[in-house]
């Protein structure tokens, strides 16, 4: 595990069971473990960082998303998961030199 990141909690979703050096990190077996772990720590917001198949299996949870859009074609094996259009709204837009940062929030009640 890197470095910890100072005022926060990391939630580790593995399917291995491992300890920690760091007191803020936080062994999860799946999504609602992690999910729980979350709450339980009193956490107002939750950031999921990872690969694929990580945002695939926290789509559905999320109400969310924070999304860096960098322009151009690029060959590679993993993407974001698709999400339904109608179901999101993009609440803001920052530009930025090499690429630009959307927040999408779930409409409605989530579905």
């Amino acid at each position: 595990m890197r470095d910890n990141l100072p005022g926060s909690a990391q939630i580790v979703l593995s399917r291995s069971e491992q300890a920690f050096e760091e007191a803020t990190a936080h062994h999860a077996s799946g999504v609602d473990d992690a999910i729980a772990i979350a709450e339980d720590l009193g956490a107002a917001q939750a950031y999921v960082i990872g690969g694929a198949v990580i945002y695939d299996l926290f789509q559905p949870h999320v109400d969310r998303m924070v999304l860096s859009r960098v322009p151009g074609e690029y060959e590679g094996d993993a993407y974001y998961p698709a999400w339904d259009d109608e179901a999101w709204t993009r609440e803001s837009t920052t530009e930025y030199d090499r690429f630009r940062l959307e927040e999408w929030v779930r409409n409605g009640d989530g579905e």
